[in-house]
């Protein structure tokens, strides 16, 4: 199995470019997280604060396969998110998918393009360190009309599937890896 490789890309600010950069989180990396604040409405649709969906993988059943990011820009954290595969796979996934779950950007950082650029990182990461997964999905809230945007706006499809969540219907978003791959 490949290493957990950080991935990177740069950002367009203002000012000029900044790089964003994924840094791969291990159980000890909660502080890396913590300061990472949603309002009400984001944390439920994100499943929670960052920094309590961080701790509940420590109970994961299936702690390999489940790898938790931070999305960072000049050594601040400001985003989240958790990959899943193979056993730790939600049961709408498809089979070659690997599926983001949790995505969020601290409050204080939206509006920025790192949510975008994010999920551009998230995709690069497992396009060259996951070669047998497919397809990149995720299950979005219908009534979260922002995520859904952000989330088309980088490519992501409507599988035409739809499964029931805790707030309500959630529809399944899919990107295929060869988008991104380079052929061989």
């Amino acid at each position: 199995m490949r290493s957990l490789q950080a991935a990177q890309s740069w950002l367009p600010i203002k000012e000029g470019l900044v790089p964003l950069q994924l840094k791969s989180l291990t159980i000890w990396d909660s502080a890396v997280i913590a300061g990472l604040m949603l309002d009400h409405v984001q944390s439920q649709f994100a499943g929670g604060p960052p920094a309590s969906v961080f701790r509940s993988l420590q109970n994961a059943r299936y702690p390999d396969m489940q790898h938790a990011f931070a999305i960072v820009e000049d050594e601040q954290a400001v985003g989240f998110f958790i990959l899943k595969e193979r056993l730790a796979l939600p049961v709408w996934a498809s089979d070659g998918a690997i599926t983001i779950h949790n995505f969020s950007i601290g409050q204080q950082f939206q509006g920025n393009g790192y949510g975008r650029h994010g999920l551009i990182l998230a995709t690069q990461w497992c396009a060259e360190n996951r070669p047998r997964a497919n397809y990149m999905e995720l299950a979005v809230n219908l009534r979260n009309a922002a995520a859904i945007r952000l989330y088309m706006s980088v490519g992501y499809v409507d599988s035409g599937r739809r499964i029931e969540g805790p707030l309500g219907e959630l529809e399944v978003l899919t990107y295929p890896l060869y988008r991104v791959r380079t052929p061989q």
